[in-house]
């Protein structure tokens, strides 16, 4: 590129780049939301682009750039010198350290990830949410941990080998359920030689036959880092025997780019703790579970850490589909890691494999309960975009108090919308529309008249009624409510109040961040975590007629904050909705919330009329 210039593209020469699944292309839609940030340099934004592509991606799509820039130029704001770096820094902390919204925190993980008081912010956030367990894992660690035999395992039981074959390839998504981040990333067999000692992406990892890894480069924001492992380091079990327990003391050194060692010691044991049905992302099986403890410490310096992983492994698949893992500080008994990491999707290059694979899902397809780790992904996987939202709301009010980080702000970038269309694959279509009244409960009286109607559906099939003033996602999820008296609602993810299945005993965990803000001024973040749960059916007689319609409950709690007063709250919620399909929408729903143990709403909600396409001609065919 000529000199001053630089040239981006969205993905990397011969590959195709992604629409997205929103207004714009999935490239598009994050440098859009990368340039608004203030005070980062254009080539930190590039960088946080490609993360966050390759990422959304699961590594298929790997933006480029071409520059000969000579000077720092940024989008919005200018550089921040290092002294007010570290006032900044300081300003968020006092703004946030005493919250008991895990959103809070992590808007200053958000903004510094390695910071001064990131793992004071992670053992804040891990005080406040339950670490990332199922209930068997969680009845396991917290009993008493497997002793660390000095005897070797027996030696009669066989071997774990697996046969690697080039071009075998996993998609892989790690959730970090302290800041609320995700990553993704692509595995793929570059070679494999006649002893079954492998190498994957182009010699970045390295292994023997048994699986176990011995060699890791990894590519850091202050340059690359090599990990060569001990012959004696284990991450999965030498045998797969209900009871069988390996123990093994290794270490690993690290060498960075800048010519900095590392060396980390560690003991551990590993325990087969037997069979169990696991669902991923990409698909259900029969999977042997193990519990992995290690115990160690870095040698330069650091302190001793004791790291829990529960995992999940599927010899046919040849890996570990899931796992989670908690990593406590042992000086001050704090969590400093607590992440999940899933399988997304496999790809083997032989058939004979692919008929394994298929084998061992036909048998988990007999089992029953197991581990669900598709909802409780769900429940994470749209966090970000409320982190995002808080840190910047933070920052700006920082920077309005801050003398020196106030930003000459380009105008908000606004993506052009795609051509909205008539009706989604929900069945909603421009028209549809739904009248309601609110009966007070303790007054049982008509207390407001209210009505939904769809006037646009978006290229990505989401819905927005009422003027613009309320969207909605393309099945009906509330995701932001503007109401003409200054009062709003942003939900992130989505309000989902129908649920998966609509069959009698269905549960799953529903999670969102609410943002909020009130007639008079007042207004705050709130996290909810709650549970739907599909009652049965059961007939009900509302205003606009009588109906057989699914009976749904909704019910958990939230913390909050109002940001006004700075001060934390506790809420308490239950709700029951009436959902009938055929209208693509509740006829009646009753609530009641807690605040701080009072309750501070209590209230019915009644359909009195609709106008709705086909809902009619559906209703008389039941």
């Amino acid at each position: 590129a000529p000199v001053g210039t630089l040239v981006a593209f969205a993905t990397s020469p011969g590959a195709v780049a992604s629409d997205g699944a929103g207004s714009n292309g999935l490239y598009t839609q994050h440098l859009l939301d990368a340039m608004r940030k203030e005070g980062s340099k254009v080539e930190d934004v590039f960088k946080q682009v490609r993360a966050n592509v390759r990422r959304d991606s699961l590594g298929k799509q790997v933006p480029w750039e071409a520059t000969s820039l000579e000077g720092d130029f940024y989008f919005r704001g200018g550089a921040v010198s290092g002294g007010q770096q570290l006032d900044l820094e300081q300003a968020l902390w006092d703004a946030v350290k005493d919250s008991k919204v895990p959103i809070e925190l992590r808007a200053y993980l958000n903004r510094f990830p390695e910071g001064r008081f990131a793992d004071d912010a992670r053992g804040k956030i891990a005080a406040l949410v339950q670490p990332a367990t199922t209930a068997a894992s969680a009845a396991l660690l917290t009993a008493p941990k497997p002793p660390m035999p000095s005897t070797a395992p027996n030696s009669n039981i066989s071997a774990v080998r697996i046969n690697y074959n080039t071009g075998d390839s996993w998609d892989l998504t790690v959730f970090d359920l302290l800041s609320g981040k995700s990553s993704s990333s692509t595995t793929t067999v570059s070679g494999v030689n006649a002893q079954g000692e492998w190498e994957m992406n182009s010699g970045s990892i390295r292994g023997n036959a048994q699986g176990q890894t011995q060699f890791v480069r990894s590519t850091l924001p202050t340059g690359t880092r090599e990990r060569t492992f001990s012959s004696s380091f284990r991450q999965i079990p030498t045998s797969l025997v209900e009871g069988h327990v390996d123990s093994f003391s290794y270490f690993y050194d690290d060498r960075f780019s800048d010519g900095r060692t590392q060396r980390f010691e560690g003991k551990g044991t590993i325990k087969v703790l037997g069979r169990e049905k696991i669902t991923t992302p990409a698909g259900s099986f029969l999977a042997w579970k193990f519990l992995r403890v290690v115990e160690g410490k870095r040698l330069d310096a650091g302190n001793s850490v004791r790291v829990e992983t529960t995992a999940w492994f599927v010899p046919e698949v040849k890996r570990i589909v899931a796992q989670e893992l908690i990593e406590t500080n042992l000086s001050t008994n704090r969590i400093v890691q607590n992440e999940r990491s899933t399988l997304q999707s496999i790809r083997l290059n032989r058939e004979s494999d692919r008929q394994l694979v298929a084998s061992n899902r036909q048998r988990a397809q007999l089992e029953g309960g197991g581990v669900d780790f598709v909802q409780s992904n769900a429940i994470q996987a749209d966090l970000q975009p409320a982190v995002d939202q808080r840190t910047d709301e933070l920052l700006k009010q920082l920077a309005a108090t801050m003398p020196g980080t106030q930003s000459n702000a380009a105008p908000a970038l606004t993506p052009a919308p795609r051509p909205a269309v008539a009706s989604n694959s929900f069945g909603f279509t421009v028209g549809d529309r739904w009248r309601y009244q609110t009966v007070d409960r303790f007054k049982k009286e008509v207390v407001d008249n209210w009505s939904r109607q769809v006037e646009s559906i978006q290229a990505d099939g989401s819905l927005r009624l009422n003027g613009g003033r309320v969207t909605w996602s393309g099945k009906g999820g509330v995701q932001r409510i503007d109401g003409s008296n200054g009062r709003s609602r942003i939900y992130a993810a989505e309000f989902q109040i129908v649920p998966d299945q609509l069959r009698e005993g269905w549960q799953q965990p529903v999670k969102h961040t609410l943002t909020w803000r009130n007639e008079d001024g007042q207004n705050g973040v709130e996290e909810r975590d709650a549970k739907l749960k599909v009652l049965g059916r059961e007939k009900v007689n509302v205003p606009a007629g009588s109906f057989d319609a699914w009976k749904i409950e909704w019910s958990g709690d939230a913390r909050g904050k109002n940001l006004v007063s700075n001060s934390n709250y506790y809420a308490t919620f239950k709700e029951v909705w009436w959902y009938v399909p055929e209208l693509r929408n509740f006829v009646a729903a009753e609530n009641e919330r807690r605040l701080n143990g009072v309750i501070e709403s209590y209230s019915r909600n009644e359909l009195t009329s609709y106008s709705v396409r086909g809902a009619d001609e559906a209703l008389a065919r039941r």
